[in-house]
């Protein structure tokens, strides 16, 4: 599961395979905070290449969700983070 979207990279070159790399969870703080690893491409990722690129993404207050899936982090990720606005589900 991940999503696909063209992003460019400080290298000159589009991320086009995002997927979740890490998640952590503030009780305290009440938010998620969401790291997505950019790759060249799916097949870049699924045969063990190093991410090109990475974003983070924080999600708080009435938003924060303990019990989110990988799927409401993708969700939500596409829906109200600019940068992710039309990915496609990979």
């Amino acid at each position: 599961m991940g999503l696909k979207k063209d992003i460019e990279t400080n290298f000159g070159i589009p991320a086009s395979y995002w997927n979740i790399g890490e998640e952590h969870k503030d009780y305290r703080e009440m938010n998620n905070r969401v790291v997505l690893y950019g790759y060249a491409s799916e097949f870049a990722r699924r045969e063990g290449a190093v991410p090109i690129s990475s974003s983070q993404v924080l999600i708080k207050d009435a938003n924060f969700n303990p019990d989110a899936t990988r799927e409401n982090l993708y969700n939500y990720i596409k829906a109200n983070v600019e940068q992710f606005a039309n990915a496609l589900d990979a």
